[in-house]
């Protein structure tokens, strides 16, 4: 009904691949899945690696399952998340608000995470970015689970048409809304930031320092370990 479509694709293939790891009762490894639906999919249509849905689709994905843990704990501790939790408020209004505060904080590293190692694809092919999409996609993400939701809800009630029609007048006015908040968004001054035309440089400047600041401990230790060698080598 969709149509072939290589984000469908790929989660199609995570899905079957984490459902068959469940049943075998092995340990669940998400990169592999990736890698896997993404060989699955070349093997099917080697072309569709030049496909910005195939790039965007992966990439975004690859994002979340590398640094979203790393993401999250940072902004929990930056927001002094424990603090919170440990407030002198009443212990019901506190677990409440500590909770509606973990679960925008994850929504916000998982928008930071996905567009991490997209940005630079978005400002090549379209020649800008879209800074309001970072915070818009915390609200849009909590409306299009929530259209979600309903919409599998409609599927379950189709035997009765009083509970259809209540329902799809809920969904209808959550996508509404989803639209609306969307365009508003959109027209919000320095929403959307317009490099012009960017060439392929862009890639080699972005990946490499990004890798370099997110990996700067890590490289550190590799460079320690290669010059203890190195010195080791010369006596």
């Amino acid at each position: 009904m969709v149509g072939y479509k290589a984000s469908i694709l790929r989660a199609v293939i995570m899905f079957y691949s984490g459902a068959i790891v469940v049943v075998l009762d092995r340990d669940r490894h998400y990169l592999n899945a990736l890698f896997l639906s993404g060989i699955i999919i070349l093997f099917y249509d080697p072309l569709s690696l030049f496909t910005l849905g195939f790039q965007l689709s992966f990439l975004a994905t690859l994002g979340i399952l590398l640094y979203f843990t790393r993401f999250n704990d940072c902004l929990l501790n930056f927001l002094k998340y424990k603090e919170l939790r440990e407030s002198v408020l009443p212990l019901r209004l506190n677990l409440i608000l500590s909770w509606l505060v973990r679960r925008m904080i994850s929504l916000l590293a998982l928008t930071l995470t996905a567009q991490i190692l997209i940005g630079p694809l978005l400002v090549y092919h379209f020649g800008g970015y879209s800074l309001i999409s970072i915070v818009s996609n915390i609200f849009i993400v909590v409306l299009a689970q929530g259209a979600v939701a309903l919409a599998l809800f409609i599927a379950l009630v189709s035997f009765s048409n009083y509970l259809i029609d209540i329902y799809s007048a809920s969904l209808l006015a959550i996508l509404k809304s989803l639209i609306g908040l969307s365009d508003y968004l959109s027209h919000l001054p320095f929403a959307y930031i317009n490099f012009g035309e960017i060439g392929g440089w862009i890639f080699w400047i972005y990946y490499p320092l990004l890798l370099a600041v997110l990996h700067f401990k890590g490289i550190l230790s590799w460079l320690g370990h290669e010059i203890m060698i190195y010195q080791k080598g010369l006596s």
